[in-house]
């Protein structure tokens, strides 16, 4: 249980970071739909091309230095922990994501979106966490994390696309 709260506050941090760029991006869409609401899908592509830039790196960053980190917090006896938290480090761009999406989807749709949306990210992660954990222990809670945000962000996307176009760009 004590890696279980290492591990939390380690992921605490890192969505403490996404969330003081998410919140100031939720009240520049607001702002923008008001003014230029033909600006949205390309802020939508290039403020998502940031997100994944930023997060990806640190994530598989933060992940590579998990031995450390538990080795320095706990010694020996918390190196089992290793694992999942690597695994909750990796699900860091997945809850980025899914934040980026949401901010969008929230500030263009009614309030009615942000319920669905939690529900289908929370249902999913609470079904996971259900029955992974049984066998996987604490990884499943990572797993489900992963697999949580990954399918609440496609929702979210599918719903933005109700509010507006989404750009598909080459990468050029």
């Amino acid at each position: 249980l004590s890696v279980y709260f290492i591990a939390k506050r380690f992921i605490q941090y890192g969505q403490v970071l996404v969330s003081s760029l998410v919140d100031p991006l939720l009240t520049k869409v607001a702002e923008v739909r008001q003014v230029d609401p033909g600006a949205l899908p390309g802020a939508y592509t290039s403020s998502g091309r940031y997100f994944i830039f930023l997060f990806v790196p640190l994530a598989v960053l933060l992940a590579s230095t998990s031995p450390f980190l538990m080795a320095i917090v706990g010694g020996q006896r918390y190196l089992a922990g290793v694992g999942p938290l690597a695994l909750l480090f990796l699900s860091l761009p997945f809850f980025a994501g899914f934040s980026h999406i949401t901010s969008f989807l929230f500030a263009l749709g009614p309030p009615s979106e942000r319920l669905r949306t939690n529900l289908v990210s929370s249902g999913m992660q609470a079904l996971g966490i259900v029955s992974l954990m049984p066998f996987i222990g604490l990884a499943g809670l990572a797993v489900a994390r992963i697999v949580g945000f990954g399918l609440g962000s496609l929702y979210a996307r599918a719903r933005v696309r109700h509010y507006m176009r989404i750009e598909v760009t080459d990468g050029g």
